[in-house]
């Protein structure tokens, strides 16, 4: 009837008809499973930030790479001064240093080699053949980081010549 107070009664336990709620049990489990997910999702993020600094890396190194091979191919092509090449510990046949330790300008903190290999003479300035490699090396993580690329130049043939 209206204006009739009903008396409610609070049962120990949240049990009976109409007791709505969650019990202390249940919350614990739901935060369990809600911070392992979140915990799980950081990881995944941290994963990811990692593999796409290593993309980002490996993609400059390609850059630096592609830009001394196009340098090193107008070199040959002008037929460089083979007494300025240094000689390498690496070989036999003769590895020379067309460049050390060389910065690559526009990103910081990576630097480079380039090694030639004649391929048909042991003389650099007679050869019209060369393997050519760039080693290209940066700082990731606190640690010595690198990777290395290989290509052939031949003296007078250009990129373009060889897809006509």
């Amino acid at each position: 009837a209206p204006g009739r107070l009903e008396r409610v009664s609070a049962r120990r336990g949240g049990g009976g008809e109409g007791a709505s709620g969650f019990t202390l049990v249940e919350v614990l489990i739901a935060l369990g499973i809600l911070s392992l997910g979140i915990t799980t999702i950081i990881g995944i993020f941290i994963m990811a930030t990692a593999t796409h600094k290593r993309a980002v890396d490996e993609t400059t190194a390609a850059i630096i790479a592609e830009s001394a091979f196009t340098e090193l191919r107008g070199a040959v092509t002008a037929r460089f001064d083979a007494a300025s090449l240094e000689k390498s510990s690496d070989g036999p046949p003769p590895v020379l240093f067309w460049k050390k330790n060389a910065k690559a300008i526009g990103y910081n903190g990576y630097a480079y080699d380039v090694l030639i290999t004649p391929v048909d003479t042991d003389d650099p300035a007679q050869s019209d053949t060369f393997h050519a490699e760039v080693r290209v090396k940066w700082i990731a993580t606190g640690k010595d980081r690198g990777t290395t690329f290989h290509t052939v130049i031949v003296r007078g043939v250009s990129w373009r010549d060889l897809h006509d």
